[in-house]
């Protein structure tokens, strides 16, 4: 699975020098790494972490529910020094504390991820159900300290037991906070780090006094999947078709006008730009091509009559699923790809379902024709496995569109038996090109990481593909 989405912010004691900045450009990073900031010395450091849902118990509830949402934040305190908050989102650093570890999960093309598990890193097993192990559990440099069901908090320290290089921070602190608070928390001081990933966050944040902007491009893809088992998609020139008409650099480009990079489409299922290993593997498929989407509908049947496509006597009409939750950039995501399959005469019309059904009730049991989510870091690329493999009768794996083949079978099982990243990388990419071939699903861009940190928090932002080192993390000295 891949891991959710975060962001984060912090106060208390200042160290000398100049906070690390981190801007990774996408595209731009070789395999696995990001740009780093330079170190710089720190003091203690504090800031708070959450999770939601509320917690239920003194066991860390594994979800393998993929509609059940998460939002984190934290706080590290810093002893002596005082205490101030730092909230994260999932995703953006949170996955890379020292003593937690997130397994990954998709998220909404908004950046809430939709499958959260929470986990200390000891093994890959996450804390949880009988099978694995009860609080405490130690990992890496933190410890779990105590929890509080009434505040929905959970308490985890530096381990006196860690041999490795000791953290800066003098516990960190996770509890619920709403991701629409994120934004007002920051600008009241209240946090030190949030995501500005939207259009209507980066314009507030990017504002505020004492504050820098860092990016970084992390493994998140913003992609259509296609439902190739019901309907008029059952025929793969349908999808293809579609691959067509929506004209992807026009979606990119409406998402990131306000933002401070650019998007860029790119022609990969299984690697990022800025990964070893990418090629473009998306050949004709990638194309915005309105004729070639018209001659391959002519092909499978469905003729223009006036406006929209029709065969047999039934319009060609497909519905675009999407959570009642949703923000402004993805109703406007909706309604752009609308009209794009207008234009090839494709009637689309925009479902809302409510938040909580939208990936139980719909996603997860193939029980849509188009919908958009995000998949985030995917760095191994086995990973990637369930979601292009064959579905078995109801078991769609993460292949909800259930669109694969025995040939693309093979070659990823033949790629996750090897060990020469070289020769993997070839299986994926001759992989890849099946799965544009079949129109699994469309790649719209890649999605950077876009927060608000302040300005003089040091060691800690936009990491792209690259691990933050949290015992380096803390304020610049006054």
């Amino acid at each position: 699975m891949r891991s959710p989405s975060a962001s984060s912010a912090y106060s208390g004691q200042r160290a000398r020098g100049h906070p690390s900045c981190r801007s990774v450009g996408l595209g731009g990073s070789p395999a696995g790494e990001g740009l780093p900031a330079p170190d710089v010395e720190v003091d203690a450091v504090d800031g708070v972490h959450t999770a939601d849902p509320p917690l239920e118990d003194a066991t860390l509830e594994e979800r393998e529910g993929l509609g059940e949402p998460a939002h984190l934040q934290h706080r590290f305190a810093g002893g002596r020094f005082g205490t101030g908050p730092i909230v994260v989102q999932p995703g953006h650093g949170a996955e890379q504390l020292p003593g937690v570890r997130l397994p990954g999960g998709a998220e909404d093309v908004d950046g809430r991820p939709r499958l959260h598990h929470l986990a200390l890193v000891h093994d890959r097993h996450p804390v949880g159900r009988p099978r694995d192990r009860k609080i405490p559990v130690t990992g890496a440099a933190f410890r779990i300290s105590s929890y509080d069901k009434t505040a929905q908090t959970i308490t985890a320290v530096p381990d006196p037991n860690w041999w490795g290089t000791k953290p800066k921070l003098d516990s960190i602190v996770f509890r619920a906070l709403d991701y629409t608070a994120w934004t007002d928390a920051y600008l009241n001081k209240e946090i030190d780090y949030a995501s500005a990933i939207l259009p209507e966050d980066y314009k507030r944040l990017a504002k505020a006094a004492g504050t820098d902007i860092r990016t970084g491009a992390r493994w998140g893809e913003v992609h259509i999947t296609l439902n190739g088992a019901r309907g008029p998609l059952k025929d793969v020139r349908v999808r293809q078709a579609i691959q067509h008409a929506i004209d992807r650099k026009a979606v990119a480009t409406a998402f990131g006008k306000d933002l401070p990079v650019q998007l860029k489409t790119y022609g990969s299922h299984f690697f990022m730009p800025n990964q070893a290993g990418y090629q473009d593997n998306s050949g004709k498929y990638g194309t915005y091509d309105t004729a070639a989407a018209g001659k391959l509908l002519d092909e499978a049947g469905w003729k223009l009559k006036g406006d929209t496509r029709a065969k047999d006597g039934k319009q060609l009409a497909l519905t675009y699923t999407l959570s009642a939750g949703s923000t402004s950039a993805q109703e406007g995501q909706a309604e752009l790809i609308q009209a794009q399959l207008a234009a090839v005469g494709i009637k689309i019309s925009i479902k809302k379902v409510p938040s909580n059904d939208y990936f139980a009730k719909y996603v997860t049991i193939g029980n849509f024709d188009l919908v958009s989510f995000r998949w985030v870091d995917q760095v191994f690329r086995s990973e990637a496995y369930p979601i292009y493999r064959q579905a078995a009768g109801k078991n769609l794996y993460e292949n909800y569109g259930s669109v694969g083949s025995p040939e693309i079978d093979a070659l990823l099982k033949q790629a996750g038996e090897i060990t020469d990243p070289a020769e993997q990388a070839k299986l994926y990419n001759q992989a890849d090109t099946k799965i544009w071939a079949l129109g699994h699903s469309i790649p719209l861009y890649q999605r950077p990481q876009v927060l608000a940190v302040r300005s003089n928090f040091a060691n800690y932002g936009a990491g792209g593909l690259a691990d933050d080192a949290f015992t380096k993390v803390g304020w610049l000295k006054e």
